[in-house]
């Protein structure tokens, strides 16, 4: 059995580890560096993709085919 957690209200990791902005970080690096999107664009991009499709990652995965398993490694590791 495969198992995915997400600690949503911080508590299994403080507030103060910074975890969401590093997580945030990580989305937009992945953004501009593999996907090549202009930097003043990629929150834009993130924001109507999270309204249209949920999570970034599906609105990735629909306009620009990535490998998921590549973009979460990236974004999670």
């Amino acid at each position: 059995m495969k198992v995915l957690l997400f600690d949503v209200d911080n508590t299994l990791y403080s507030e103060e580890t910074n975890l969401f902005t590093l997580v945030d970080r990580k989305i937009n690096d992945y953004l501009k560096f593999f996907l090549k999107i202009n930097p003043e664009k990629v929150n834009y991009i993130r924001k109507k993709y999270l309204i249209e499709y949920g999570t970034t990652l599906n609105g990735l995965l629909k306009h620009y085919n990535v490998d998921p398993i590549h973009y979460l490694e990236y974004v999670h590791n």
